[in-house]
């Protein structure tokens, strides 16, 4: 079968026509769209600055506590409290205390984990925004695209309106001017609801880039409706490769095992601290001299290490259970965006490819009876009611294949490489499947 590119084009027209609130503004494009938002949008900031938080906790966790500085003061006389200087003894001394071997490092590594589950989880942020970029513009374009139509459709009955007054000046019926007339009214109200849609629809943009509400915005850019040029396979490992998820289950489960071994390592070895001591002149010794003291923590007679050494175990198997579920719900995301990608493309090319034009040859044949004089007006109005009801019904066609489109990109983490919609689309992609 010949390859035959749904084109369209009374959409892209429209489309391509600003309003004159935004001419002086270049075309906008969705991916062009969804740069400007991430490049602005604080959640994105913030996120960032949480990873570089966490990697920072990261090179903390692996130093030594700080050490302690004490001074005592021994047997000032009662009856002279203030008399520091007849004190017995007088000492000062620095002391460091030192984990369970190799507990720090185990912790160390187990913040540098957490460390790159923060950085990911920015990556999930960036997903996130981009996805409610790409839905608000769709329904910029949408809107653009309603209001366009309604203007073509309304200009079209004002010169049917022109058509019928002319043939009542000339003897013809009055009634097709009245029935003209309260077309003409209907579909005024329709370009006003359009138009109030459309401006809600660019404030929520100039929401999204951090601007003021009024802010100009260029017109949706149009391309030809697109479907995605992978098959089925090639997306599930592109969002396997792509999606944050498993990977922040990953470092997770791995910030859960260092976390139990260094829990393994307090429950088993002791830590211990050792003092450096400085004892100067006193009542009862009168020369200078130093000292050395230690300490040793012992975990195994009692206390809780062995429990908290339990508990992590439950969480390291937790975490592996996680990192092995991971890629499941992402797989499941994955199919059901297609599925509505690949439903969209078969109703748009229906109604632009069998519907529209059977639509138009009817308005065809109403136009040329009434011009003969053999069609009321009336038919002629409804032929082309019906034909703004078609064009219409596609541009929601296109809006939600679009709308499917942003969410199998958000499903596969990134944006995917796509072809025009043509009549063989559905077949090759049924077979890809």
């Amino acid at each position: 079968m010949k390859r035959t590119t749904i084109a369209l084009g009374f959409v892209m027209v429209n489309l391509a026509r600003p309003s004159a609130a935004r001419a002086d503004e270049p075309p906008l494009d969705r991916r062009t769209f969804e740069r400007l938002v991430l490049e602005a949008h604080p959640e994105l900031r913030a996120a960032d600055a949480r990873a570089r938080a966490s990697a920072a906790g990261a090179d903390a966790e692996g130093r030594l506590p700080a050490p302690e500085v004490m001074a005592q003061v021994w047997q000032i006389p009662l009856a002279k409290p203030y008399a520091v200087n007849q004190a017995g003894m007088s000492m000062f001394g620095l002391t460091q205390r030192f984990p369970a071997p190799g507990s720090l490092s185990a912790r160390e590594d187990a913040k540098r984990h957490e460390a790159r589950a923060a950085a990911l989880a920015a990556q999930s942020s960036e997903r996130a925004v981009r996805r409610e970029a790409g839905h608000a513009f769709v329904e910029y374009a949408e809107a653009t695209a309603r209001r366009a139509l309604h203007i073509d459709h309304e200009r079209v009955e004002r010169r049917l309106l022109e058509l019928a007054r002319a043939r009542h000046a000339a003897g013809g019926s009055f009634a097709d001017a009245v029935r003209a007339e309260a077309e003409i009214a209907k579909t005024e109200a329709d370009v006003a609801s359009a138009a109030t849609t459309e401006h809600a629809a660019r404030r929520q943009l100039n929401v999204l880039l951090g601007r003021s509400l009024d802010s100009p915005l260029g017109a949706a850019q149009t391309v030809p409706p697109e479907v995605p040029a992978l098959a089925m396979e090639a997306l599930l490992d592109r969002a396997t490769q792509s999606r944050a998820e498993p990977k922040i289950a990953e470092a997770e489960q791995r910030a859960a095992e260092s976390e139990l071994a260094a829990a393994r390592k307090e429950a088993q070895l002791p830590s211990f601290a050792v003092s450096a001591l400085y004892f100067p002149p006193s009542a009862a010794m009168d020369m200078h001299s130093y000292g050395a003291s230690a300490s040793v923590e012992v975990p195994w007679l009692w206390g809780g290490a062995k429990d908290r050494a339990r508990a992590q175990e439950a969480r390291a198997a937790a975490a592996l259970a996680t990192r092995g579920a991971s890629r499941l719900p992402i797989r499941t995301e994955v199919v059901a965006a297609q599925s509505m990608v690949a439903r969209a493309a078969e109703r748009l090319k229906g109604l632009a490819g069998r519907a529209l034009p059977a639509s138009r040859r009817a308005v065809d044949v109403a136009a040329a009876g009434y011009e003969s004089g053999g069609v009321p007006l009336a038919m002629v109005l409804e032929a082309r009611r019906n034909l703004v009801d078609i064009q219409m019904e596609i541009v929601e066609a296109r809006a939600s294949l679009d709308h499917a489109l942003v969410d199998l990109e958000a499903a596969v983490g990134a944006p995917i490489t796509t072809q025009k919609v043509s009549e063989t689309d559905s077949k090759e992609q049924s077979h890809g499947h």
